[in-house]
């Protein structure tokens, strides 16, 4: 192999952390168009600015490895390092589990669709439900119990904590009961 040729693996790697990095700039660009009327640091902008930025970073890891495990001759890492022994048909997406990949991105419209017509805390119970249906869980307590607790969490840090808008649903409005979950009672229980 020459000094200046890429390996199979190292094209997939570079190829994963330009998408990474690409995607959390837009994402911490999309974020910062958000306005907030606090300047508190726990905002609307915290999670989103948080989860771009690491994407960033992550993304940027996982591009300086490749070039740097590219660099080095499988010989002189051993063979578990590397997977020398493995041919380059072995790396990439061919035995990803494309069902669950596709499923996932039509959660995020279906979650979109739920949002604009239930509001947000109906939205994030059913698209919990899916997601764990998806991930194989079959357990109707368990799916049950983690979407109840999940959507209720999920409502608590963003419309509780962060102070973000919930929008009613265009078919159904149910912000009035949202608004009944006990948001000082949960802060005050949680500062034991």
């Amino acid at each position: 192999m020459a000094g200046n040729t890429l390996r199979y693996r190292t094209k997939i790697d570079l190829g994963v952390a330009v998408v990474t990095v690409a995607v959390g700039a837009f994402f911490l660009y999309q974020s910062m168009l958000t306005e907030s009327i606090e300047n508190d640091v726990v905002g609307p902008r915290l999670v989103p600015n948080f989860i771009a930025i690491m994407m960033m970073i992550l993304g940027a890891i996982v591009g300086i490895s490749a070039l740097y495990f590219n660099s080095i001759k499988s010989s002189e890492l051993g063979t578990d390092a590397l997977h020398a022994d493995e041919p380059d048909e072995a790396f990439g997406f061919r035995d990803s589990d494309i069902v669950r990949v596709a499923g996932i991105v039509i959660m995020g419209i279906v979650f979109l669709g739920l949002f604009e017509a239930f509001g947000y805390l109906i939205a994030t119970l059913i698209s919990l439900v899916l997601m764990l249906l998806i991930f194989g869980n079959r357990s109707l307590k368990v799916i049950a119990v983690l979407s109840i607790v999940g959507a209720l969490v999920y409502n608590y840090v963003f419309m509780g904590l962060m102070n973000l808008h919930n929008p009613a649903g265009s078919l159904i409005d149910l912000q009035p009961y949202a608004e009944m979950i006990p948001v000082k009672f949960i802060r005050n229980l949680l500062a034991f």
